[in-house]
């Protein structure tokens, strides 16, 4: 992991569903963006108010993607990042991982605002209490140790390339996997997310390979 690439697949992970989301006008969307969030409390009220605000994000199938993605997922990512700092002796490396990942939400904004169905609370919603309560969650080493050893929560990144002739990012992704040992290493029951979820089991074979079955929901 290393900080631009997680940025890249960060920021222009919905950009896979070109039908419902669009690349063109990036840095403009940046703004709006910003727009939207300089006055959390009026952008609330003029997008339908506190009850679309808790029925939308905390209440609805919105939830899920809250959780799993800008909570859980960033808070995993923003961990990396600063331990990646701090490998590379980069002073505050607590700081430059809270810039690095929020960098990298505010791009995944401007993504989503390209479609008009997306409106600010969304927005409010994910950059203010998901994402920031994610990091605060991972400075813990206690959180860390138990995602990390106890549920094997990994990041599963997209690799991403540039397509010089349509001037557009390719390929780019952030997903996560979660494998926890609760029966032993023989039968483990996963959970991968990302624009797709994928839940089922892992059986392990005398040949030490796995065979796995799991049900597809996408969001």
């Amino acid at each position: 992991m290393l900080p631009l690439t997680n940025y890249v697949n960060t920021a222009f992970d919905t950009a896979q569903v070109s039908r419902a989301f669009s690349q063109d006008d990036y840095w403009h969307n940046h703004g709006r963006v910003i727009d939207r969030i300089a006055d959390p409390i009026d952008s609330i009220e003029d997008d339908g108010g506190w009850d679309h605000f808790v029925r939308q994000e905390l209440l609805s199938s919105h939830v899920l993607p809250n959780l799993t993605l800008h909570l859980l997922g960033n808070g995993y990512d923003f961990r990396a990042l600063a331990e990646w700092f701090d490998e590379q002796h980069v002073p505050f490396a607590y700081f430059w991982a809270f810039v690095t990942s929020y960098a990298g939400y505010l791009g995944n904004e401007a993504i989503e605002i390209s479609n008009p169905e997306v409106d600010a609370t969304d927005n409010i919603a994910d950059l203010y209490f998901f994402n920031l309560l994610g990091n605060l969650l991972f400075i813990s080493d206690t959180v860390t140790d138990v995602v990390y050893n106890d549920m094997q929560f990994r990041n599963w990144p997209g690799q991403p390339v540039f397509d010089v002739r349509h001037h557009k990012i390719l390929n780019a992704s952030n997903n996560y996997l979660i494998r926890p040992r609760v029966f032993g290493e023989k039968v483990r029951p996963f959970l991968y997310f990302g624009l797709h979820y994928f839940a089922g089991v892992s059986v392990l074979l005398p040949s030490e390979k796995s065979l796995s079955w799991a049900s597809v929901w996408r969001r």
